[in-house]
């Protein structure tokens, strides 16, 4: 087993929700690994309390059927639970490193109320990484992200990978509009 596997928050949501998307070395990887085990349990929590819900494209050919349905394409996500702020200390600390020098990593969730989308905001000193997760694993496509406060809106083609943000930017909610609309 490949002890540097280069394991990402996508990889931990697909573990979870769509195990048979990893390749095996990593969800073995991911199994045996205790390092990842508060992050599983929180997306199986997570999971859990969605599994019950239809799913966005689901929704959406719905509502292309029934004409006197206007299908909301914008959808305003909310902060799921407090997520304290973690400290990482590099795999090589010099003798000259002190404890002001380590990294600090938040991490915060967001979730809209018809628990259509799942995104994970990932602050690092001096960048963002913004994971769009669907409970169905649906492919969503022509997104606009909203970020409050502050309102700045960044576009992604889909969200098969993260918006990476070349700033640290604090969330406290997300506004998404999805498609044409």
């Amino acid at each position: 087993m490949n002890k540097n596997m280069n394991i990402n928050e996508q990889d931990i949501f697909k573990y979870v929700f769509y195990p048979q998307t990893l390749s095996e070395e990593k969800r073995e990887f991911l199994r045996k690994n205790k390092k990842y085990e508060s992050q599983i349990s929180y997306y199986k929590s997570v999971k859990d309390a969605m599994d019950s819900e239809t799913s966005f494209n689901l929704k959406k050919k719905i509502a292309a059927k029934i004409p006197a349905y206007t299908f909301a394409n914008v959808f305003k996500l909310h902060v799921v639970k407090f997520e304290e702020v973690k400290e990482y200390p590099g795999k090589i600390i010099f003798a000259a490193k002190t404890k002001d020098d380590v990294p600090k990593i938040k991490t915060r969730t967001f979730i809209d109320n018809e628990k259509n989308f799942l995104v994970r905001v990932i602050n690092f000193e001096n960048s963002t990484k913004i994971y769009l997760f669907t409970p169905a694993d649906d492919k969503v496509e022509n997104i606009t992200i909203k970020i409050f406060p502050g309102g700045e809106e960044f576009f992604v083609m889909d969200n098969s990978t993260p918006l990476v943000i070349d700033k640290r930017i604090d969330v406290e909610y997300i506004e998404l509009r999805v498609g044409d609309g």
